[in-house]
């Protein structure tokens, strides 16, 4: 039977791999716009290194404090700094989220208002209130039946 596969497909042949010659390095040759010559483009690279080196150079560039008073506005200074941080306190506590804890098919789930997946699923409603609480979470709790408990 092997004998008529050889037929078929004849014998493997060896194939040797194409040589090919290594590749030489060519110079990269930048085309230059026409009746410009080396002795004019040179003289065009000078100018503008000589433009380039007339430059002032900056070494400070400190700037003198400028307050509101500076400008004749009607606008009134910030507040002291104090009375800034608890106000960004009461900010911060208003956009926290709150998470409502309603009934899921699998026990009771911590979930976003318009979110489409539960942050945590449990067994009990005292357990999500428990994990709301040990994560400093806001929350609502919500009857079996879909009602907000109070």
């Amino acid at each position: 039977m092997l004998n008529f596969f050889k037929k078929l497909f004849g014998k493997n042949k060896k194939v040797e791999p194409e040589r090919t010659e290594p590749l030489k390095e060519q110079p990269i040759v930048t085309p230059r716009p026409e009746g410009l010559d080396k002795s004019s483009h040179a003289a065009a690279v000078n100018e503008v290194k000589a433009d380039l080196s007339k430059e002032e150079k900056v070494t400070s560039t400190e700037e003198d404090e400028v307050t509101v008073k500076d400008f004749d506005s009607p606008l009134v200074e910030d507040e002291p700094k104090k009375e800034v941080k608890e106000d960004s306190k009461k900010e911060s506590d208003e956009d926290e989220p709150v998470y409502d804890i309603k009934k899921h098919s699998k026990g009771w789930q911590v979930i976003l208002p318009g979110a489409q997946r539960a942050t945590r699923v449990l067994d009990t409603q005292q357990e999500a209130i428990d994990y709301c609480k040990e994560n400093d979470y806001k929350y609502n709790v919500y009857k079996v039946d879909g009602t907000l408990k109070k």
